[in-house]
């Protein structure tokens, strides 16, 4: 699998991207404690967990015991493990970096070369999208309530500054 496969399932699924800036910030941590920050459902975090393990950008932690200094969001000193623990694997961190540096330019290019994608896009655009042109668009991000998100808005400002 290349990073070019692995950056467009995360540009595809927000959730991915949520998990993933969640670990982030905490280093390490369980699926519970990621669904109570993501507010993601937990069967859903542990499936994502597992498609971004498969896809070598997370890694599971096999220390019997973390430290606080380690695990960001744990308050004592030190903690025994009673979970599966995961962390950002270093392909996992720098696609997120590039994610962070050059999200509306990404999913430009991605609309650009994603044949369904595209055409969701187009139709959402000239107000013809149906249901599963809309889901698609905010799975990816780019919509919320049927309306363009922060990022959307950016994306549309580029592909017509593109188009000129």
């Amino acid at each position: 699998m290349n990073v070019d496969e692995r950056l467009r399932a995360v540009l595809l699924d927000r959730r991915l991207m949520a998990v993933m800036i969640h670990l982030k910030r905490a280093n390490v941590d369980y699926g519970k404690s990621i669904m109570k920050d993501t507010k993601i459902p937990l069967p859903d975090v542990i499936s994502i967990l597992d498609e971004l393990e498969r896809r070598g950008l997370v890694e599971r932690i096999d220390k019997p015991v973390l430290k606080n200094t380690y695990a960001k969001f744990k308050r004592k000193h030190e903690v025994r493990k009673h979970h599966v623990y995961y962390t950002l694997s270093r392909d996992g961190e720098l696609i997120l970096r590039r994610v962070e540096r050059e999200l509306p330019n990404l999913y430009a290019e991605l609309i650009v070369d994603d044949e369904e994608l595209r055409s969701s896009w187009t139709k959402f655009i000239n107000g013809t999208a149906g249901p599963s042109d809309v889901s698609r668009l905010e799975r990816a991000g780019l919509v919320i309530n049927g309306s363009l998100s922060g990022v959307g808005v950016k994306v549309k400002d580029l592909l017509n500054s593109k188009a000129k």
